[in-house]
């Protein structure tokens, strides 16, 4: 059992004191977290809220503009302490020696963890907060329920967990499901989560990319042909990938890129569940389950005429909306921690994230989604030189190192008459890069600005593009 929580996994923005109740429930709502630290207006943290204390307020004065009430039964302690059980407190923070808090735990928590520690050595708070990233293969295939889950299926937030309890709701079935969501959030590991779940995943789950096969290779891909069926034919014949797919599940990446003239053959497959070798004079029937998944909006090529209305209806049986990673905040530390297992096992390294960095990956937007945050976790594993991956490295994998250093050095102004708009861009840019260079953290700046970490982060995509 690991005691500590990481701070950045629950509690990715702190509350000023004097916060409305409003305000509270805002950081609630879009952090998806359980618990927050309030802070003064010298940042030091004088209390905790949780959801259950804001509920109750809300109840009771029915007024979203009331002041918060927060509890201040708490105690900040060294990261580098034994555990122990003060009796007086319900919250306990622990702190790095840089002064920073990296994980906290309840009262409940500790006296568990005493407990089963018995007569031996209880570790030091910095070994359990180690332990999170040493030990991945404890909770790397369990959902936040604790249920087994399908390799790379990692999730933590809410809307996830509602998700795959839809896939594990419809894999009882067998009928089509399209997949939608932005590129990079992961279709095909969801397409293998439903095989996965349903009583054909002892059974062939065959991947075919719509848009990677050529035009005139499509047809003898997907059905298969008889021998002597065109020149230059396999004299045996060749069987179609959903003859391979026959008992399983067939998962149709990018289906809007499917040529038209293929589009009413794949129809008759879905409806009559039977297909044709190219040169063939019978039909096979197959008894496959159909994931088609898309990135872009099908409906509208269907009133463009670039996809078949009946195709899509046929698809349409069981839509399903992956979020991308920008809406599920609470999914990118568990990714991050994944893939910083993953490459350690597969580079032999021992690489670990600093707090600083931890803040960095949650306030970025991710448009890349969960490709885009494999892929910098890797660069940032096999680049990094010290034991830890700092902030600063992140920053310069997710920006480059010229949005860190360029103009630095200047005053936030504009040299010329130049449209309102575009002046206050520039400035903007400017302020969010001196902020940046100073304070080194998302977090940071957009405390110094006044703003939220998400504005600094979504300020700094815009100018970058």
């Amino acid at each position: 059992m690991l005691l500590w929580k990481d701070v950045m996994h629950t509690m990715p923005t702190y509350l000023p004191k004097e916060s409305s109740l409003l305000a509270a429930l805002r950081s609630f709502t879009e952090q998806e977290s359980r618990l927050l630290f309030i802070q003064d207006c010298s940042s030091k943290i004088v209390g905790y809220l949780d959801q259950e204390a804001l509920l109750k307020q809300i109840l009771a004065v029915q007024d979203l503009h009331q002041p918060i009430k927060w509890k201040e039964a708490f105690c900040v302690v060294s990261a580098f302490a034994p555990l122990s059980y003060p009796q007086p407190y319900d919250v306990f923070l622990a702190r790095a020696d840089d002064g920073g808090i990296v994980g906290y735990a309840t009262s409940q928590d500790i006296r568990i963890r005493l407990e089963q520690q018995q007569h031996s050595r209880c570790p030091t708070i910095q070994e359990d907060l180690q332990e999170m990233q040493t030990l991945p293969d404890e909770h790397e295939g369990l959902s936040s329920d604790g249920t087994e889950l399908p390799h790379q299926l990692v999730y933590r937030s809410a809307v996830m967990q509602q998700l795959v309890d839809e896939l594990k709701h419809i894999a009882k079935v067998g009928s089509t499901v399209l997949l939608m969501g932005e590129s990079g959030v992961g279709k095909e590991v969801f397409a293998k989560a439903l095989h996965h779940f349903s009583d054909r995943r002892e059974e062939p789950f065959i991947r075919v990319n719509c848009g990677a096969i050529p035009a005139n290779l499509l047809e003898s891909e997907l059905f298969g042909y008889e021998k002597g069926a065109f020149t230059g034919a396999d004299q045996k014949g060749k069987p179609g990938l959903f003859e391979l797919a026959n008992r399983g599940t067939i998962f149709l990446d990018e289906i809007a890129d499917l040529p038209y003239s293929m589009q009413v053959k794949l129809l008759r497959v879905l409806q009559e569940r039977e297909i044709m070798r190219i040169g063939g004079i019978r039909t096979i029937p197959v008894d496959i389950r159909v994931v088609a998944a898309t990135n872009q909006d099908i409906r509208t090529l269907v009133r463009a005429r670039k996809f078949r209305e009946d195709l899509y209806y046929r698809l349409h049986v069981v839509p399903i909306e992956i979020p991308p990673l920008r809406k599920r905040k609470a999914d990118i530390v568990p990714l991050a921690m994944h893939f910083l297992h993953q490459y350690n096992r597969a580079y032999r390294l021992g690489k670990k994230l600093s707090s600083e960095a931890f803040d960095v990956l949650q306030q970025y937007e991710w448009p890349g989604n969960v490709r885009e945050l494999q892929n910098v976790m890797e660069r940032s594993i096999v680049t990094a030189r010290g034991e830890h991956i700092t902030a600063d490295q992140l920053w310069a994998n997710l920006y480059g190192h010229a949005y860190q250093h360029q103009e630095a050095e200047k005053k936030a102004m504009v040299q010329e008459i130049i449209p309102l708009k575009e002046a206050v861009e520039q400035v903007e840019s400017q302020l969010i890069s001196l902020a940046m260079k100073k304070y080194g953290t998302a977090a940071k700046v957009a405390k110094i600005l006044g703003v939220s970490p998400a504005t600094v982060s979504r300020r700094m995509q815009k100018h970058l593009q």
